[in-house]
């Protein structure tokens, strides 16, 4: 069931009218005035995007802006996990 938008030609109000079939009428009567002198006009679409479309549109600068973001964080070097690891052949008798 489509949602059709009318302006109206007297007020220039926009109304939406959801339809219960695939064949609106040519005119409806204004919500705000009441008049039937109205035309149907192009709604605007809603364009829904996917998480991977988002990520690929970033800019090329927000990987560099992590990195240096990053750059100051001592957690953010892999060498710094291994250095706080114990070699598994400490305390194992020989």
């Amino acid at each position: 069931m489509p949602i059709y938008e009318y302006r109206c030609d007297v007020c220039n109000h926009k109304s939406s009218v959801l339809w219960r079939s695939f064949s609106p009428p040519d005119s409806i009567a204004c919500s705000a005035c009441g008049n039937g002198d109205t035309h149907r006009i192009i709604s605007s679409v809603a364009l829904h995007k996917t998480m991977g479309s988002k990520m690929s549109e970033l800019d090329s600068k927000y990987d560099k802006m992590l990195d240096a973001a990053d750059a100051g964080n001592p957690r953010a070097d892999p060498n710094y996990y291994l250095s706080k690891a114990t070699p598994l052949s400490e305390g194992v008798p020989d």
